[in-house]
């Protein structure tokens, strides 16, 4: 048997749980081998999970070395889930969403669902979703009491709420808990950084040390100690849709700038707020949206607190 014929073999019996201990350290290590394999592997489990709907299999942009697939699959086509996790969640490469890579590998804690960035937008099993910027990776540990994960890297997360079941990340500088909010994470060797755009977060550093954001604030755990931030840009601006405004009165837009930068905003005169203008509002960090504004807009918007802003002059 040509070894790439081995490996099908084992993912398909893994997808069946049908492999030994020997079996899956076999497979674990090919993973491990290269990145080439874990996007060999991704397109056999892509097949796989579209086994179902043989039409779907055809369409897939297999090499000739996988034919085999659809030969050994058409004699298994029905869906399984490997301890709760659907083949179809947590192994298909979602090319169309910039998934790069998910596959499940078995670890001394059992198996993990493995998330590598960039990726647009990935759904978990709990209902959860997630966006990964470059160079980022998240480990999945759900069971029934808990949602635990490990984070590294640049991420926002969507959390489905469920009091009964904890969301919780774990990263090298501190750990982030929450039941059912949303927010960004920065986490690397130095520190973890949350800003929250809904609901709550609970920010505990290695100490267990916590302090509690809200939406708009920001956090971080460092060797530094574990402190509130100044928010300078909304949670995950970077997965934000920018906003184009064609001669639209500028009280419009300053309430979307309100709402996503959990601002408020008061001025000397009403005048400003009926001009005209067309502006793209594409979420760029506080100073420079107010630079851009007071050029456009011919005001002067003075700092009163971290969400509180005073617009001066009389506009267009």
């Amino acid at each position: 048997m040509k070894d790439e014929d081995r490996y099908i073999e084992l993912m398909l019996k893994e997808a069946d749980q049908g492999l030994t201990a020997q079996e899956q350290e076999e497979l674990d290590l090919w993973l491990k081998d290269s990145d080439a394999n874990q996007e060999k592997a991704a397109k056999i489990r892509e097949a796989w999970s579209k086994s179902s709907q043989p039409q779907l299999i055809q369409n897939l942009d297999l090499d000739k070395e996988y034919a085999a697939v659809q030969q050994k699959i058409a004699r298994h086509r029905r869906r399984i889930s490997i301890r709760g996790w659907s083949v179809a969640a947590a192994a298909v490469l979602l090319i169309s969403s910039g998934l790069i890579g998910v596959f499940m590998h078995r670890s001394s804690k059992g198996k993990s669902l493995v998330i590598t960035g960039p990726v647009a937008q990935y759904n978990l099993e709990d209902g959860s979703t997630v966006w990964l910027k470059e160079d980022s990776k998240l480990e999945v540990h759900f069971n029934n009491e808990v949602r635990n994960l490990s984070f590294a890297g640049q991420g926002f997360f969507d959390v489905a709420p469920n009091p009964d079941r904890p969301f919780q990340l774990s990263t090298e500088k501190g750990l982030v808990t929450v039941t059912g909010t949303s927010f960004e994470v920065q986490a690397d060797l130095s520190r973890v950084k949350v800003v929250v755009a809904s609901g709550r977060v609970n920010l505990f550093n290695p100490e267990k040390e916590v302090i509690q954001l809200t939406a708009g604030e920001s956090g971080q755990s460092s060797d530094a100690g574990l402190e509130k931030i100044p928010s300078i840009q909304p949670a995950g601006a970077w997965i934000l849709e920018p906003i184009s405004y064609q001669l639209t009165e500028f009280s419009t837009i300053l309430k979307e700038i309100e709402a996503q930068y959990h601002l408020r905003f008061t001025t000397e005169t009403p005048a400003p707020l009926s001009c005209k203008v067309t502006f793209t509002l594409n979420y760029p960090e506080k100073t420079v949206l107010f630079q851009l504004l007071e050029t456009l807009l011919d005001i002067h918007i003075e700092k009163i607190s971290e969400v509180e802003y005073h617009i001066t002059g009389q506009g267009c």
